[in-house]
């Protein structure tokens, strides 16, 4: 059986783009929710980094034959000593900024 790559992601955007980046592999790349997983994932890491491997691990726990890859990102400003980081979606939840 031919393992598929599963990002732990519900951003269709991101699929899109990691599509496109993948589409040389001839592999079958899904999101998360396309593989069936439904579950609320609590992103509690102190740097984008924990958190990547929180949403990997997670997914990675129900999808055991598959591979599973999951990013990070946020707003890092220099001024502020790279604040807020990883706490950015936490601060903005629910109001479109960018």
């Amino acid at each position: 059986m031919k393992r598929r790559i599963v990002f732990a992601t519900g951003n269709e955007n991101k699929m899109k783009e990691i599509r496109m980046i993948l589409s040389d592999l001839n592999t079958e790349i899904v999101s998360m929710k396309e593989a069936g997983v439904d579950i609320d994932i609590v992103e509690d890491g102190m740097s984008f980094e924990e958190n990547a491997e929180i949403k990997a691990r997670s997914v990675a726990r129900i999808l055991t034959n598959d591979i599973v890859l999951a990013d990070d990102s946020g707003l890092e400003i220099d001024y502020l000593d790279k604040a807020p980081g990883n706490l950015f979606c936490k601060i903005c939840r629910g109001r479109h900024i960018l």
